[in-house]
């Protein structure tokens, strides 16, 4: 009887001890997944698009940046650093390797990336009336002076490129998305004494994004 107790009891406390291991991976993955984190590598392309140099870090609810800086200001100058997120500016193509400093719940961490600028060539051509308008020393942005009343917009995407959006607005000094607005391939828009915009934003195999942005200057501007 007294063998059989001792079995039983040995028995339960193997199961307990199992028990308890299986929680171990799950609060060692908690606890990992609450650290503040940044991808290892982000690649950009240098362009007048200033969405695409705003870098966020995950896991910083109850933390913030206390600081950032870069090997390379050529490629990546830092901007402004925001309680989870940091911008940059960048003059050149190349790679530069960033240092983030975190505070959060009173632990110091020290996060690295490295920021990858390219040049992006996302279209065979990208014309206005029949005029091939591209060109990427102009990173992705063009203007055109004119009176005409009406421009026809046409692009042909280069490969391995994916539209993801095209369309057009009548604001005079910026660009807001609208699906109302949307912009065909081959379309017109009518030319407005205030200027108008238009915006094709594209991406790569990898998913990385670039804007392709016509600024129409107002007729009373050409």
């Amino acid at each position: 009887m007294k063998k059989k107790l001792m079995k039983k009891g040995l028995l339960l406390w193997v199961a307990c001890f199992i028990f308890s291991m299986c929680f171990i991976p799950f609060e060692a993955k908690a606890a990992t997944d609450s650290a503040p984190k940044v991808e290892k590598r982000i690649v950009r392309y240098r362009s007048t698009y200033v969405n695409d140099k705003q870098v966020y870090l995950e896991n910083l609810e109850n933390g913030k940046i206390t600081s950032v800086k870069s090997s390379n200001r050529n490629v990546a100058r830092i901007e402004s650093v925001g309680r989870d997120y940091f911008t940059f500016e960048n003059t050149k193509l190349g790679s530069s390797k960033v240092t983030i400093k975190v505070k959060k719940n009173k632990k110091i961490y020290t996060l690295k990336t490295t920021i990858v600028i390219k040049e992006a060539r996302p279209v065979q051509y990208l014309k206005v009336d029949g005029k091939n308008v591209f060109s990427v020393n102009n990173k992705g942005s063009v203007w055109i002076y004119d009176k005409k009343s009406k421009h026809k917009v046409s692009w042909k995407l280069a490969k391995g490129w994916k539209l993801v959006f095209a369309g057009y607005s009548y604001d005079a000094t910026s660009y807001a998305e609208s699906r109302d607005r949307k912009m065909k391939n081959g379309g017109s828009i009518r030319h407005r004494s205030t200027g108008e915009w238009v915006s094709l934003r594209v991406k790569d195999k990898e998913g990385v994004e670039y804007k392709l942005n016509i600024h129409f200057a107002g007729k009373s501007y050409s």
